[in-house]
């Protein structure tokens, strides 16, 4: 019976082998196509449950269908969408420079806090979190924030928005933000807005 076992133990690690998440770096060495598993380092297309790493190289990284991964890191060079949209579902992600363009960045998760920092977003940027930090960004497209948990938002300030703001603060935590963000575009929606922090802060 305990050598039945055994075996049936061993049997489902190894089977379960490939639930593993992977970070996957970008190195574009062949294309630009995400879905050239080459271009990865581990070799292999990322998926549900992996975390990506984009940097500078020669071939841009450019995103082939709709996929939804954990998480992701920019430091510098360009994720170009493909006019699709790239969904990321956990609290792996961190951008510290870098372009993200055409298409749409939907981070869905709702148990997590996102911190936006110095990357340029040109992409419809669509955010559902427990909280939202703003430590800088371009945002030149639309965005569409709602913060849904208790977790108060401590974010730095300096962003820059040259679209639409629409924020909605669904859960129970304040939305704060530093001083030097800028605005330029439907002024009168961000008035409203930025009273609502006024009075809850």
């Amino acid at each position: 019976m305990r050598l039945i076992l055994f075996f049936s133990i061993l049997t489902l690690l190894f089977s379960n082998n490939n639930s593993f998440a992977i970070r996957y770096n970008w190195l574009g060495v062949a294309n630009s196509d995400w879905a050239t598993p080459t271009n990865w380092s581990p070799n292999g297309i990322p998926g549900p449950g992996d975390d990506i790493t984009i940097g500078f190289v020669i071939n841009p990284c450019q995103l082939d269908a709709n996929r939804t991964i954990d998480g992701m890191v920019i430091n510098s060079g360009t994720l170009n969408l493909g006019s699709f949209t790239l969904e990321l579902v956990a609290l792996n992600s961190n951008f510290n420079g870098g372009t993200i363009t055409n298409g749409t960045l939907f981070f869905n998760a709702p148990a997590n806090i996102i911190t936006l920092g110095n990357a340029t977003f040109d992409v419809n940027l669509n955010i559902n979190a427990e909280s939202i930090d703003l430590d800088g960004g371009v945002y030149n497209n639309p965005c569409v924030f709602n913060q849904v948990g208790a977790t108060n938002s401590t974010g730095t300030g300096n962003a820059q928005f040259a679209s639409t703001l629409d924020f909605t603060l669904s859960g129970s935590g304040f939305f704060r933000t530093n001083g030097n963000n800028l605005f330029q575009d439907d002024v009168t929606k961000l008035i409203t807005v930025v009273i609502t922090f006024c009075l809850k802060d």
